[in-house]
């Protein structure tokens, strides 16, 4: 690495799908100008939960927050081929649409409906179904005991979780990112802040600022920086 390599205004560990969703929607952003680093130590991603993801897309949650979220990634997936096209190339995350199913007996009869509320408020396209219109649909399940079912009717299904991760990962390389092949084996700091990271194969570099996106090494990453996670 020269000097200007040892010195990034975010470094992000973790280049799987989330790593570089943070470095795509920050590089892209226009009031950012920062420079970005990702460190991913297994670039193959073998090991990683992206590749070892269903891919799920759905509405149905109790939380607010959630449901928003879902909406947005709804919508990114079915625009994702105009946003993350590079130099003509068009990447197809396979968005398959076909709405998850819940059940719920007597006594979670009243919960599923209040989340149901909750979900179309918000914008969702969510069907509270009674036993009988659940039979018409779907005349293979075995409705006893059921109260209520809710059957996302649009904006759930499920993507190619491999195909977002490469396309996110080269659009983010031609907005500008750079991605290292390498470990994070600690950090380095400036009072209460975080100032570097040191890295297993490149030295340290300084940064303004470190996002944890290691999935499943998310724990033992904070740690290394003092954290408890």
């Amino acid at each position: 690495m020269d000097a200007e390599d040892r010195s990034y205004d975010v470094v992000i560990v973790g280049g799987a799908v989330m790593g570089c969703a943070v470095a795509y929607f920050l590089a892209g952003d226009p009031d950012f100008d920062g420079r970005i680093l990702v460190v991913e130590r297994d670039p193959g991603y073998g090991a990683c939960a992206t590749t070892r993801s269903w891919g799920g897309i759905r509405q149905q949650f109790s939380t607010p927050q959630n449901v928003r979220m879902s909406l947005f990634g709804a919508t990114f997936a079915r625009e994702a081929g105009a946003l993350l096209a590079v130099d003509g190339q068009v990447p197809e995350l396979a968005f398959r649409e076909a709405g998850y199913l819940f059940l719920a007996s007597a006594a979670g009869r009243a919960t599923l409906a209040a989340n149901v509320r909750l979900q179309c408020d918000l914008g969702a396209d969510i069907a509270l179904l009674d036993p009988p219109a659940l039979a018409a649909r779907f005349a293979w399940l075995n409705l006893d005991g059921v109260a209520a079912g809710a059957l996302g009717l649009r904006n759930e299904g499920w993507i190619d979780p491999a195909a977002l991760l490469h396309a996110l990962r080269r659009k983010a390389r031609a907005l500008g990112v750079t991605f290292a092949h390498d470990t994070v084996s600690g950090f380095g700091r400036a009072g209460g802040r975080i100032s570097a990271v040191h890295l297993l194969r490149g030295g340290s570099v300084a940064c303004g600022a470190v996002v944890n996106a290691a999935g499943p090494q998310a724990g033992a990453l904070a740690r290394l920086a003092g954290l408890d996670l």
